[in-house]
């Protein structure tokens, strides 16, 4: 068997990041991206073994994300899979978060083409991240814009400036009018700006872009510490160091950096009528809508997305009685090798909330507090 033939299982999953993420139920089609981004993780050098020589690619089972919607939607068997309790609650999937969908083994492979109609079938609402400029008519043929969304990432629309950290990735332009394209065909469409990591190239792009994208996602560049490919495209591209904190094993941008950033952004995309979301997690709360990367802002198929989060509770009052929460054990999900079950809230994001305090804005905290807490005499926050 060829190594690019294995499989890859456990595409379909809660990611650890539901804590902060309301977007974080996640289907991956591919394991490693030939785009080649040196910020990116799921690149291929960050996706070989050392010294083993055998490629971390792989290729999702689809027959294993097929089982799944048919347990959930076609049955009423019991299931102790989280997977299987947010496809029943309809929580919209977000395709692309570890790898692109639409990259260049898609044309071979077709697994997204495939999703697609599963999604068609129990009519389920997805959300795709790409850098991809071209889908063929075959696809938008089986797409339908009130249960298929796009986010397409973008840095800038100067070719020079985006070749420097995007080595295989279609033309900036080509994606610009890609966008134009899905929101021509009635789709919902955000730009997602990611990463940031020098303003002026992202401002001259939002002010091209006039009112096209339905939405903005704003992201900074943070990258691991160690990491080779990215450290070196940093020196390369003589990118100040001062500008980044290190946070743990992460190399981020100063929050008054991102913060001066995003008011810029905001600024300009307002003054077009769009809205735009703070994807940086300490910056959750100056998002211009519920779910920093607009989910909430697509339609009706997609309002079941993850409530129970500093971003969702950081940017609004909240009916938190009557928020849904997932019942399931989530250890899986949590990378932790105890072998007790995790409890999605209990265990999970109050701990956050409780290790993050300044996430939740002053006007929002008692409702917050009172919910997480009860009337202890010892608040939290």
């Amino acid at each position: 068997m060829a190594v690019d033939d294995l499989k890859y299982h456990e595409c379909m999953q809660l990611t650890s990041q539901f804590k902060f993420c309301p977007n974080a139920f996640r289907v991956d089609l591919y394991r490693g991206c030939d785009f080649g981004c040196k910020y990116c993780f799921a690149n291929m050098e960050a996706f070989h073994e050392t010294g083993t020589g055998l490629s971390m690619w792989r290729s999702a089972d689809i027959g294993e994300i097929r089982r799944k919607f048919e347990l959930a939607l076609e049955t009423d068997t019991e299931s102790k899979s989280v997977v299987v309790e947010l496809l029943r609650h309809r929580v919209p999937l977000h395709c692309g978060g570890m790898s692109d969908p639409f990259q260049k083994r898609e044309w071979d492979r077709h697994l997204t083409k495939q999703l697609i109609e599963i999604s068609n079938k129990y009519n389920y609402p997805i959300q795709f991240s790409t850098k991809t400029a071209y889908l063929p008519t075959d696809y938008f043929d089986i797409l339908n814009p009130k249960i298929h969304a796009f986010q397409v990432s973008l840095m800038g629309l100067d070719y020079d400036y985006v070749t420097k950290w995007e080595t295989n990735t279609p033309r900036p332009t080509d994606r610009a009018e890609f966008v134009q394209l899905l929101r021509a065909e009635g789709f919902w469409c955000s730009v997602r700006i990611q990463p940031v990591i020098e303003i002026e190239p992202v401002l001259k792009m939002v002010e091209m872009f006039e009112d096209i994208p339905s939405y903005y996602s704003v992201e900074h560049l943070h990258v691991m510490a160690d990491s080779y490919v990215a450290q070196q495209a940093l020196r390369d591209n003589e990118i100040d160091p001062n500008v980044f904190t290190q946070n743990g094993g992460v190399l981020e941008f100063k929050r008054d950096i991102k913060i001066k950033n995003l008011e810029a952004i905001m600024k300009i995309a307002n003054g077009y009528g769009v809205k735009v979301g703070a994807a940086d997690n300490d910056l959750h709360h100056m998002s211009q809508s519920r779910c920093c990367c607009g989910t909430d802002t697509i339609g009706e198929d997609f309002n079941e997305y993850l409530k129970f989060n500093s971003c969702y509770l950081s940017t609004g009052e909240s009916d938190i009685d009557n928020i849904w929460i997932p019942k399931s054990n989530v250890r899986r999900h949590m990378n932790i090798g105890k072998q007790k079950p995790v409890v999605y809230v209990e265990d999970v994001v109050k701990k956050y909330l409780k290790d993050n305090t300044e996430l939740i804005p002053d006007e929002y905290r008692e409702n917050v507090e009172k919910k997480l807490f009860g009337n202890y005499k010892q608040r939290l926050f």
